[in-house]
Parts: C-alpha cells; sequence; structure tokens
C-alpha cells in the first residue's frame, strides 16, 4: 500500500493485514506510539469527533478567509472552516484531552465524488482510526470508502508520506 515510508509507517500497514511495498527511508525511526484503547478513551475519541463536527460550520476557505486554501483551528460561537479546519480542531481537542500528539496525524485522502479531503488519524493498539467531519462514526483507514493519497509521518509534524491504494 504505500509507496514511499518510513520503517515505522510500513510497520503499521504490515501489522494491518495489508500487503506492503514500501521503500523504506535511510534514516532509522523509533517506533510510532500508539494510544491504548479503553472504554474512557474511546469516549474520549467518540466525544471528540461528535462535539467538532457540531461546532464547526461549514464553509469554503474562500467564503471565510478569502483565500483558496487556509488551515485554522476555528473556535467560538461562529466557528466556520473546511476539513483540514476540523482535523486541527480536533486535534487540538484530543491533546488537550491528554493524547499524545504523536499519535495523531493529518492524511490527505479523495473521496468518491473525487474531492481532495482531510481527515485526522488517531494511531491506537486497534489499528489507525478516522476522525472524519463527513460522518459522525470513527472506522479504521481500511473501511473507510477513500483513496489514499498522503499523510504525516506517524509522530512526525512536518514529514509528509505518499501512499497508494
Amino acid at each position: 500500500m504505500l509507496v514511499r515510508a518510513s520503517a515505522a509507517v510500513a510497520k503499521a500497514a504490515a501489522d494491518s493485514g495489508v500487503d506492503v511495498a514500501a521503500v523504506v527511508a535511510e534514516t532509522p525511526v523509533e517506533p510510532t506510539p500508539v494510544l491504548v484503547m479503553d472504554r474512557a478513551r474511546w469516549k474520549q475519541l467518540r466525544a471528540v469527533n461528535r462535539d467538532v463536527n457540531r461546532a464547526i460550520r461549514r464553509g469554503s476557505d474562500d467564503r471565510v478567509h478569502g483565500v483558496a486554501d487556509f488551515w485554522n483551528a476555528p473556535q467560538g460561537r461562529d466557528a466556520r472552516g473546511d476539513c483540514e479546519d476540523y482535523v486541527l480542531a480536533k486535534r487540538r481537542a484530543l491533546i488537550d484531552a491528554g493524547f499524545a500528539a504523536e499519535t495523531l496525524s493529518i492524511a490527505i485522502v479523495t473521496t468518491a465524488w473525487g474531492e481532495s479531503h482531510a481527515v485526522l488519524l488517531a494511531a491506537t493498539d486497534e489499528g489507525e482510526m478516522v476522525l472524519d467531519n463527513l460522518t459522525p462514526r470513527i472506522s479504521r483507514w481500511d473501511r473507510v470508502d477513500y483513496r489514499w493519497g498522503e499523510r504525516q509521518a506517524p509522530g512526525k509534524v512536518f514529514d509528509w508520506v505518499r501512499m497508494a491504494g
């Protein structure tokens, strides 16, 4: 599935039962931490996904910010934004709730109707879970109807890897 990946990304994909063809980075990578999920963690994860989805009204960057692409974590009563804004707000809320930042990463996907879309991935002991503003459900990455484009390398805010599949 991965076209270019760190050793940690390749291992995570292989551990989830996916056939992996990865070009592993030459520099050693520390294992990526995962969230150990229990009932309380699941409750927190679902609450953040639900609350952020409800708190932000959809609005394009052109309409809200007057530019084609603007990444912002909206807050307040009149919060508006597009998919990446939901992702940033969820990421901030989860970190504030005690989730390790290294377990959260952003992915860019293509929807079934051909639109570029951002989602938040949470690396858990049950697989990588997708938090998405288009649905209230939290699902494993391999159980959503998206074509995966690129994502942040787990634990690396500024390192992105290309994905195929």
